[in-house]
């Protein structure tokens, strides 16, 4: 009798205890559900390459044009600077060549940074801002300048302070390593979180601290930018 009683107590146990592991809720499960909603909603960006227009093409004279990028007939983008002494230095400019080379967005000046090649990120989705990042610096990059262009609104928005590492010569560069434009290396996805960038190349440096490291040297995948709400911060992937 002891026995039968027993053994009901614990046919019972157990299907309370299957009761509450298949109804309690799982945060593992929520994360899951989390990421594939994110997914579900994700807006992906890839890389699109447009037309250089020959200089001769560009009527402006107040100009010295590094390159200009036609995005369609009415809508240009330049790279330039005034042919003046410009402390600015380069500028990322948007000009309408039908109407006489109407200037529709400046961007602030480079100043010391003898390039701002732009890389072009447009979204599977029409209504949402294409991405430019555009890389600065002289023989090597200093990072990336972040803009947001929903039709002939542009605004610049942040900083990215990350390069490519690569093989270089060696008789023109320290090491045989180069640190170069990273752009083309980006992935950017766009989902309720924010703006994401992650990078396929195996070497980067990001310039400035991270943790107790100045200038680290890291794997591309191992760190990404997100920008939400106004604000742009670095993370570590793994």
């Amino acid at each position: 009798m002891k026995s039968q009683f027993l053994k009901k107590i614990s046919i019972a146990g157990i299907s309370l205890l299957f009761f509450f592991s298949c109804n309690a809720p799982s945060e593992k499960s929520e994360e899951n559900k989390s990421e594939i909603s994110n997914i579900k909603t994700a807006i992906f960006f890839t890389i699109k390459e447009f037309k250089i227009i020959d200089y001769e093409e560009i009527n402006i004279d107040t100009l010295f044009i590094q390159v200009a990028f036609e995005l369609n007939p009415q809508r240009w983008i330049l790279i330039a600077r005034n042919i003046d002494e410009d402390p600015e230095g380069l500028k990322l400019l948007l000009i309408d060549p039908t109407k006489g080379n109407k200037l529709l967005y400046r961007s602030k000046g480079a100043y010391e940074s003898m390039i701002l090649h732009p890389t072009f990120f447009v979204p599977d989705n029409e209504k949402t801002p294409w991405v430019i990042l555009c890389a600065l610096g002289m023989d090597e990059s200093w990072g990336q300048n972040l803009f947001f262009m929903n039709g002939d609104e542009i605004n610049e928005i942040a900083y990215l302070d990350i390069a490519k590492k690569e093989d270089a010569d060696p008789s023109l560069y320290e090491n045989g390593e180069r640190l170069a434009d990273i752009a083309p290396d980006t992935k950017v996805i766009k989902n309720k979180t924010g703006y994401h960038f992650t990078f396929g190349c195996d070497s980067i440096i990001y310039f400035g601290e991270l943790g107790d490291k100045v200038d680290p040297i890291l794997k591309g995948s191992s760190i990404g930018f997100t920008y939400f709400e106004g604000e742009l911060k670095s993370k570590i992937l793994q």
